[in-house]
């Protein structure tokens, strides 16, 4: 479980986030939800040792993320960016290998060609280069990075925004076979509506830094906490009735 407790986080002047509390539960899909500069990417970069806070705690598995534990924290991590973040001189496979080099335990870690199965990575593309690939099959091979050491928690910071509609989808049911299957815990950012409702049993809305309500769908379509969480789902077509 991830537990964030009255989190202060500023750049100089700027509060970026205003003492953000949630949880994310272990083995679920929470679902970070809200427009451009709310805060969404910033609570991955604390997560992953990238930055740090100025007050409140980041608990982890019931310890306090310090930076003391935060390489162990690390190993038990999977991390997909927007764009991938693939190395263009490396293949499809040496690229996924990255993860596991140059120390990591052979024990629990996935097989290729079982990744390839779990996220619709055809097996001849694997000595492909990155610019022969289209965006869904580099965001694949980002995918497939990140699970190959079979990590505890799964990180994902608008991994389909730059994707086409028809392969956005494709992904999305991908990723929902992958949390229902490896019960990863997983915190997904987005600010799409439709996205965060099809892959998330909890949403976090945020705004300016803030958390403006959290639980199902159904709680912040049914029950909206205010004006703003009202004026954002009707904003998004099919949320309007």
């Amino acid at each position: 479980m991830i537990e964030f407790n009255e989190v202060i986080k500023k750049y100089e002047s700027i509060t970026v986030l205003d003492k953000i509390s949630f949880t994310a539960r272990a083995g679920e899909s929470t679902v970070l939800l809200g427009e451009s500069g709310c805060g969404k990417s910033t609570i991955l970069k604390i997560l992953t040792g990238l930055t740090g806070y100025e007050s409140g705690a980041v608990m982890v598995e019931d310890k306090k993320l310090s930076p003391e534990i935060v390489a162990d924290f690390r190993a038990k991590l999977g991390y997909v960016i927007q764009d991938g973040g693939l190395f263009p001189h490396l293949t499809a496979k040496e690229n996924i290998l990255l993860a596991i080099k140059p120390a990591v335990s052979q024990n629990n870690i996935f097989k290729i060609e079982y990744l390839c199965e779990l996220t619709n990575f055809a097996e001849n593309l694997l000595p492909k280069y990155p610019a022969e690939l289209s965006g869904g099959q580099k965001q694949r091979v980002a995918l497939m990075r990140a699970l190959i050491k079979n990590p505890d928690y799964l990180l994902l910071d608008e991994p389909l925004g730059a994707l086409d509609p028809i392969i956005r989808y494709d992904l999305q049911q991908d990723l929902k076979n992958i949390f229902t299957n490896l019960k990863k815990t997983v915190i997904f950012v987005t600010h799409d509506l439709t996205e965060a409702k099809y892959l998330g049993d909890k949403i976090i809305l945020m705004k300016e830094g803030r958390v403006i309500q959290s639980g199902t769908f159904e709680d912040l379509f049914h029950n909206p906490a205010d004006a703003f969480v009202k004026k954002f789902i009707s904003a998004q077509r099919g949320f309007d009735d």
